[in-house]
């Protein structure tokens, strides 16, 4: 196949962003299109380099699911985030409570490693933020209506290979990843959508 034919497979971000028109926030819908732009263009050249298994097919194959999470994970924020302006819920009820001790004050020294305190415990409602673990993210959109069971298991299932950009808590040599694994995410990825883009238009 010519190079030249590669372009001609990557559609324009503009046509990619069409699936994305529930998310109002035009910034955001450009960088997960931009983003989905990148997946497809990876998916073109391993088709036409015939390099699906080799090691970096698997590679490819590997950036793909991790990019395809950022993009479930920009878009359940964004969902939450709705649901937090429209006062749909709360903060404290899907985020819970947070404890923290301020006011330390030292009693008694025992030895050079213990020292007993008295404090006062403060609990307060956790804060949404954009920097919310997307384990935590879940939790909060399952509590608010935005996941279902099912949708919240493909969450964690994706959430979980896209983790494993950490070479360093990796415990053994990672699998070969192919075709099958990054389509599982990717059909894992359209139910989540799916189901965001519903829950947005009620």
């Amino acid at each position: 196949m010519e190079n030249s034919n590669l372009s001609s497979q990557i559609p324009p971000v503009e046509t990619l962003e069409e699936r994305f028109l529930f998310i109002e926030d035009l910034v955001l819908r450009r960088h997960v299109a931009l983003t989905f732009q990148y997946v497809v263009f990876l998916i073109a050249v391993i088709d036409q380099e015939e390099i699906e298994d080799t090691t970096v097919g698997s590679t490819m194959h590997k950036s793909m699911i991790i990019h395809t999470g950022s993009i479930i994970e920009g878009c359940l924020h964004y969902c939450l985030q709705i649901y937090l302006e429209t006062g749909k819920i709360t903060e404290s009820g899907v985020l819970g409570v947070g404890k923290k001790l301020t006011k330390q004050k030292e009693l008694h020294k025992i030895s050079d490693t213990q020292i007993l305190c008295s404090a006062f415990e403060i609990t307060e409602p956790k804060k949404y933020s954009s920097d919310i673990q997307f384990q935590n993210l879940m939790r909060a959109c399952k509590k608010a209506r935005i996941l279902t069971d099912s949708t919240l298991k493909k969450a964690d299932d994706i959430r979980k290979e896209r983790n494993k950009i950490h070479l360093a808590g990796l415990g053994e040599i990672e699998m070969v990843y192919k075709k099958l694994d990054a389509q599982k995410v990717f059909e894992d990825a359209s139910a989540i959508l799916t189901r965001i883009e519903t829950v947005l238009s009620r």
